[in-house]
């Protein structure tokens, strides 16, 4: 076995609320796998040769504003290379959930998915 795999990322989880209440969190990385690299006792894997780099960030509200008992917005990306530059997918979502103050929700999202 000579390859290699290694994660990094970075992020905010918590935090100090802002003027109108919300507390921004995030988390951004990169995943790698080298074409190399083989962890599985039976000789087959589908995820070597890919560098992964991923973002969420988020908004949200954890106390009541108006007719909410919270809410929260977020942003996703993930875009996938193999290790010679070719895109294999790109993926972004954005959603938006509210929790009422009689505990109903609702929420809504969008996905853009390309292979």
């Amino acid at each position: 076995m000579t390859g290699t795999s290694a994660t990094f990322k970075i992020g905010k989880s918590a935090g100090k609320p802002g003027k109108s209440g919300e507390i921004f969190k995030f988390e951004s990385g990169i995943t790698y796998r080298s074409p190399e690299f083989e962890t599985n006792d039976i000789g087959f894997m589908l995820t070597a040769n890919e560098i992964n780099h991923f973002t969420w960030a988020g908004l949200q509200w954890p106390s009541q504003k108006g007719i909410f008992r919270s809410a929260r917005i977020n942003y996703n990306h993930n875009l996938k290379f193999d290790f010679g530059g070719q895109l294999i997918n790109t993926w972004f979502n954005t959603n938006l959930h509210g929790n009422f103050n009689n505990n109903w929700e609702t929420g809504v999202g969008f996905n853009f998915i390309h292979h």
